[in-house]
């Protein structure tokens, strides 16, 4: 029987424990979703861990709050809104399931009685079951809105509505703006003319006369060249067309761009007019300039600064339309077998493997034999030997007077020795045991 001695309360059952050890240990969330209720069948029931079940349930739905107790950081407060048209019955135990459906969760309460509206008594009755665990970092509350109730207090804790301070510095977002304080938190974060071309602050907005003046404070004229600044289009040759200059003195430290250059000075020996790209590290103590002849000849030169002295020689570059004819000979399929011979190179069309295919040759091989490749091209020999008689094993490659591959073993070993044979080259496979046979030789030829 209930008096003033019971005590009330709840504490997550053996199986949510494990539950939410397993949550803290993973540092995962663990979802708790709905309440039960009770009537313990009219008796006064006492929670245990090691309960699976309410003595009788008579009711079940999801929660619609879940919180740490202000009070105590090791205290779950589960909440839950019972509607008119739900009772008939008396709470006496509480439970919580979690997504899973675990009973995670046990506790009593002072018995209540819940009514109906048919009985001539109704109400919104509020339910909270305190739990005590050994951690709540983890523990989340997992509903459907559309289908828990809330009590006025939560309802009223989220319609506070802001001040004109709490509008103007933004920080705040646990109340409702209105149109009026919407306009206020707006107009307070509009940029002033100073801040706009300093264009520092990045906490303000723009009106279209801040982006105006910004922008003016930023573009550079047509011959600024301070770092920083924008450029309009066709400034120093970028993105229009380049920039023509008269009798520009290309030893003068000029910034980075691209010119088109009438009667220069100290340009490429004996070229005339043509474009000037000039590349500017820092103050032009390091520059590259490239100048490409305004001619039929095509003609392209380059020189660089590496100290704060002039600029170094002119060296002019090679392509295929200024290359000696004996050059572009080596450019030319039908001439590619005559510039090889004029330059004692032997090359064989395609290299290993080009054309070629792998040959079973044992037949016509044999031990301590020397042989020549005599294909004009590199061939791949590979040889399988095997001691057959209980001897050691020993077989050994040579490509002319070098051991290029080797395979010592015991009794009946197998092995696989292999090289590469240039053109003209000799080769060999000797054996040291009378008892290793040849199981095949294979040549890439």
């Amino acid at each position: 029987m209930v008096d003033v001695n019971t005590q009330f309360g709840g504490f997550l059952t053996n199986l949510g424990a494990a539950k939410n050890a397993n949550a803290n240990a993973l540092g995962v969330p663990w979802k708790l979703t709905h309440m039960l209720i009770g009537d313990a069948n009219g008796g006064d029931p006492v929670p245990a861990p090691g309960q699976t079940a309410l003595v009788n349930q008579v009711y079940r739905a999801q929660l619609n709050q879940l919180y740490v107790s202000p009070t105590d950081a090791n205290v779950l407060i589960a909440e839950l809104v019972l509607p008119p048209n739900v009772g008939g019955w008396w709470i006496r135990e509480l439970a919580l399931e979690d997504e899973d459906g675990v009973f995670s969760a046990v506790a009593n309460c002072a018995p209540s009685y819940k009514p109906v509206l048919a009985q001539g008594s109704g109400r919104n009755q509020v339910v909270r079951m305190h739990v005590i665990t050994s951690g709540t970092a983890n523990i989340q509350l997992k509903i459907d809105p559309s289908v828990v109730l809330a009590t006025r207090a939560y309802v009223d804790g989220l319609t506070v509505r802001a001040t004109k301070d709490d509008a103007e510095q933004g920080t705040d977002d646990r109340k409702l703006m209105t149109p009026w304080r919407v306009w206020q938190a707006i107009t307070k974060r509009f940029s002033s003319q100073a801040q706009a071309e300093k264009g520092t602050d990045n906490s303000t907005a723009m009106t279209p006369l801040g982006v105006t003046q910004f922008l003016a404070s930023r573009i550079a004229g047509m011959t600024e060249a301070t770092p920083g600044k924008l450029m309009p289009v066709g400034f120093f040759g970028l993105g229009g067309s380049v920039v023509s200059l008269y009798e520009p003195d290309l030893n003068e430290d000029r910034p980075t761009g691209f010119f088109y250059c009438n009667s220069p000075l100290n340009q490429p020996p004996g070229s005339g007019n043509g474009w000037w790209n000039n590349y500017r590290l820092s103050n032009g103590e390091y520059a590259t300039q490239t100048y490409i002849e305004f001619s039929s000849e095509f003609r392209i030169f380059q020189r660089v600064r590496t100290s704060a002295e002039l600029p170094g020689k002119w060296e002019q570059l090679l392509h295929t339309g200024d290359i000696s004819a004996f050059i572009q000979s080596l450019f030319t399929v039908a001439d590619a077998a005559a510039a090889r011979h004029m330059l004692g190179v032997t090359v064989a069309d395609g290299g290993l493997g080009y054309a070629q295919t792998w040959q079973d040759v044992t037949a016509n091989r044999a031990w301590n034999t020397t042989y020549t490749n005599t294909t004009g091209k590199p061939i791949q020999v590979s040889v399988i030997a095997r001691d057959v008689n209980g001897g050691n094993l020993s077989v050994s490659l040579y490509v002319g007077s070098l051991k290029l591959a080797n395979y010592y073993h015991g009794a009946y070993a197998q092995a696989t020795v292999s090289a590469i044979v240039p053109p003209g080259a000799t080769y060999l496979v000797e054996r040291l045991d009378n008892n290793d046979v040849i199981l095949g030789w294979m040549e890439l030829r």
